[in-house]
């Protein structure tokens, strides 16, 4: 089975577990989401700093079905929000690298191989590279996701050392 669900306290763990222990402050860029995917082509790329506090952005009421807000773009992490209005279903499509999927607003579910679960802030979806996906919000809400593509397993093959020897 190509998938573990794993229960996180918070996106950050995930972070410093591929060596990244702080996110650059630089201002999200936008791109509608209005394709048959895979959304990682589609989405504008931000140049980011070495360190500093991200801001992750809350749903707004206006705006497109779909839309994907790039928070970090660097060649060992990129960083996404997918916000989801009107209960907008993310169709079925899957990443070239691991990546994990945190709930941070609304309520849906996630949609993976042969498995369907509700997806809850205190849960954390990890899937692996090429594994195909869908996410389901419930019908009429926003849902707003946040998406870590984990490129440094993909570059190494394995997550870089714990800086926290963890």
């Amino acid at each position: 089975m190509k998938l573990a669900t794993d229960m996180l306290s918070s996106a950050a763990a995930v972070a410093s577990a591929v060596g990244c222990t702080t996110m650059p402050s630089t201002p999200a860029a936008k791109a509608t989401h209005d394709h048959d995917h895979p959304h990682h082509e589609r989405a504008a790329a931000t140049a980011g700093v070495a360190h500093g506090m991200l801001a992750i952005p809350a749903a707004a009421a206006d705006g497109p079905k779909r839309e994907v807000l790039v928070l970090v773009d660097r060649p060992e992490l990129k960083l996404a929000t997918i916000i989801l209005r009107e209960g907008t279903v993310l169709p079925e499509h899957s990443a070239p690298v691991p990546v994990t999927i945190q709930l941070l607003e609304g309520a849906g579910t996630a949609r993976f191989g042969d498995n369907e679960e509700r997806m809850h802030a205190s849960k954390l979806l990890l899937l692996e590279a090429d594994e195909a996906h869908t996410i389901v919000p419930d019908a009429g809400t926003t849902t707003v996701l946040l998406v870590h593509y984990l490129r440094a397993v993909q570059a190494t093959g394995k997550a870089a050392s714990d800086p926290h020897g963890q």
